[in-house]
């Protein structure tokens, strides 16, 4: 117990109650941040890598902060993440869609859960789409209209195992397991 003037305090809970508080901001501090990056995205947003672009495609990194299947991809690990725009698009021009393909990676659940179900014979757990941790994620840009990604994440059902997950557009098109 310590006294603050008037106030007597219970240190277990009063420390209890801050760390939730002190949680739960940096929470919506977050979500925040990174739905107003997401919805600011910018061409200046977009770093060019020249080792990965080739006649065919122009590659791009991003400097902002996005979430693929509720993953935070933040900071060092955005260097995994790939966009590779075709060399007859102007990312000006496709900008918007890719800022709308990104966001719907976050709000794909069920499309995903019951792909995962059927093609893999597994149930999945309720927190199952929040688990899944991502390691890279390729997406392809031709023009607005030919699209995808192939993204390699892991989750707490196939532990020695890497899922593959090709989409063409939001359309599923296979998950393959590695290991």
């Amino acid at each position: 117990m310590f006294k603050l003037g008037k106030l007597t305090f219970d240190v277990d809970t009063a420390m209890s109650k801050i760390f939730y508080k002190q949680h739960m901001i940096t929470n919506y501090k977050e979500l925040f941040l990174l739905r107003g990056e997401l919805a600011m995205l910018k061409e200046m947003d977009f770093i060019k890598n020249d080792d990965e672009s080739d006649s065919s495609y122009t590659c791009y990194n991003l400097n902002t902060s996005i979430r693929i299947f509720n993953h935070l991809i933040a900071d060092e690990n955005l260097e995994e993440v790939y966009i590779y725009v075709s060399g007859n698009g102007e990312l000006t021009a496709i900008i918007s869609y890719i800022i709308h393909y990104i966001e719907w990676f976050s709000s794909c659940e069920k499309v995903l859960k019951s792909y995962y179900e059927n093609k893999l014979n597994e149930n999945v757990y309720d927190t199952w789409f929040d688990d899944i941790e991502v390691y890279r994620a390729d997406i392809t840009f031709n023009d607005e209209y030919d699209y995808g990604a192939t993204i390699y994440c892991g989750d707490r059902i196939f532990l020695d195992h890497a899922l593959e997950i090709e989409f063409d557009k939001e359309n599923i098109i296979d998950i393959r397991l590695n290991g």
